[in-house]
Formats: structure tokens, sequence, C-alpha cells
């Protein structure tokens, strides 16, 4: 509830321009996402 309400707040014409603008802060973000689940998935397995 609380994060959809923080994204809520954020103006999609400011963040959404600003990411596809900048493709390297884009790659940044989505490839440490898919490192947090990676690291999740394997202390799961652990």
């Amino acid at each position: 509830m609380k994060f959809n309400i923080f994204v809520n707040q954020i103006p999609k014409d400011l963040y959404f321009p600003n990411f596809l603008i900048n493709p390297f802060i884009g790659a940044i973000v989505i490839s440490s996402i898919i490192f947090i689940i990676i690291e999740v998935t394997n202390k799961i397995r652990k």
C-alpha cells in the first residue's frame, strides 16, 4: 500500500521520459533487480 502511494506521488510525465532518455540508469535498475532476485532464490535454496 505505502509503495503504491509513493509511486503515485511521482509525476508520471517526469519519471517515464527520464527513464527512456537515460537507458543507462534503466539498465542499472533492471540489472540490480535481477541480481536481488537471484540472491533471494539462492538463499531460499540454501
